[in-house]
């Protein structure tokens, strides 16, 4: 019960602009601080009481790696208060990356991937309404002085400026739920939606919001999915893999003879000068630039560069992340960090029995490592509650791979 009320608290703290559009009034920031909080603590108690004895499926190594993470993240906090950092953002942070250990012991449970998958699909589709529903109400600015509607309406072709650009973070789990509905056993109700939330994600990603990146990684999951699920799966599923990747490369080929398409064709070709990597590439001279050797220890919990360089706009003053998403944890933590949650990460390459490969939560998190591998290295972390949401699948991916090698 506590789980539900976690993703449903995230949820309406995730619209409440939404709100302020309708005339109802609600103080945004005090929201945004309690909702994330309710729901950080809503997730992590409820995970903890719903599956007690998770830490005696994870291999002692990965334990010891996860209490390193917690104590770490302590430190950091302290150190990034300080450094003068801000004592809300370090919060933030804090429970963010926490997170992150929690459904790395939690996710070893099968039905947590039950729960969590059939919440996630219901947050999709009720969020992928609202975006249809908002593409053309353009989203209010919050600042320190309030809640207004914003000076600029003018909408661009990618709608970045809107309500439904805002919601985008609740829909970020189509690519993993269509994974997932592909392989689990369960409902086939459930199947059907999560499998069709998958192309969903591809009508809103890249198809609204035209991101060039998102088109890539769900190329990549295809095609994962065509090479690495028979290489694992005892079961062939011609028929299925036949299926996919006939709807997906007819839907490539009709999606690119629309307006979206060719608009998101140019955004490719580049005639504007704006390569797909040049401005990542830019900010990463500006960081190393500013940071120097500091990048060795961090700043803390917290901690942000000048990015007003490279990322043209003044709000970049206080840079909180890298677009090389996973050189976050160097601006936070330094050497130590970036080599801890690499760690993490690479318990993923490891020999295991064929019989590990059975339990469906285990062949998901195969197929999705590649995705999930680009999506740390070009994909930013927003280290906040509000992203809370994002971390699951990830994370739940993650977990699987510092487990035992029994079946399930």
């Amino acid at each position: 019960m506590l789980i539900l009320l976690g993703f449903t608290i995230l949820f309406f703290t995730a619209i409440r602009k939404l709100f302020f559009v309708m005339g109802i009034p609600i103080p945004m920031r005090l929201v945004s601080q309690l909702g994330g909080i309710s729901a950080f603590f809503s997730f992590v108690v409820g995970m903890r009481l719903y599956t007690a004895n998770s830490t005696a499926r994870l291999r002692t190594i990965q334990v010891v790696k996860i209490r390193l993470w917690q104590v770490l993240l302590v430190a950091l906090f302290a150190y990034g208060i300080a450094r003068g950092n801000s004592p809300t953002g370090a919060g933030k942070e804090l429970i963010a990356l926490w997170f992150f250990s929690t459904l790395w012991i939690t996710g070893i449970d099968d039905e947590i991937w039950t729960v969590a998958t059939k919440s996630l699909t219901v947050v999709f589709y009720v969020a992928a309404v609202l975006i249809f529903l908002t593409t053309d109400i353009v989203a209010p600015v919050t600042t320190e002085a309030g809640t207004a509607d914003a000076d600029y309406q003018f909408i661009g072709s990618r709608r970045t400026n809107t309500l439904a650009f805002q919601f985008r973070p609740l829909i970020s789990s189509g690519i993993f739920l269509g994974i997932w509905g592909m392989l689990h056993r369960g409902g086939k109700g459930w199947k059907v939606l999560q499998v069709v939330a998958f192309f969903v994600a591809f009508a809103i990603q890249v198809g609204l919001f035209k991101f060039r990146s998102s088109s890539g990684m769900f190329a990549l999951l295809i095609l994962s999915f065509i090479i690495l699920r028979p290489l694992f799966d005892s079961r062939r599923r011609i028929v299925l893999t036949a299926s996919l990747a006939a709807t997906s490369a007819v839907g490539a080929i009709a999606f690119c003879f629309t307006e979206s398409g060719r608009q998101l064709l140019f955004r490719f070709l580049d005639p504007e000068g704006h390569p797909i990597l040049g401005s990542r590439f830019d900010e990463i001279k500006v960081y190393f630039k500013q940071v120097g050797l500091e990048a060795f220890i961090g700043r803390g919990l917290g901690g942000y560069f000048d990015a007003r360089e490279a990322i043209k706009k003044e709000s970049a003053a206080q840079w909180l992340t890298l677009h090389f998403g996973i050189l976050v944890f160097s601006l936070k933590g330094g050497v130590a960090m970036l080599c801890l949650f690499v760690s993490i990460l690479m318990a993923a390459i490891r020999i295991r029995p064929k019989s590990w490969f059975a339990n469906p939560c285990n062949l998901t998190a195969v197929v999705y490592f590649p995705v999930l591998i680009v999506q740390f290295m070009t994909v930013p972390f927003g280290l906040s509650p509000d992203s809370l949401l994002s971390y699951f699948p990830p994370m739940l991916v993650l977990s699987r791979f510092g487990g035992t090698d029994q079946r399930g």
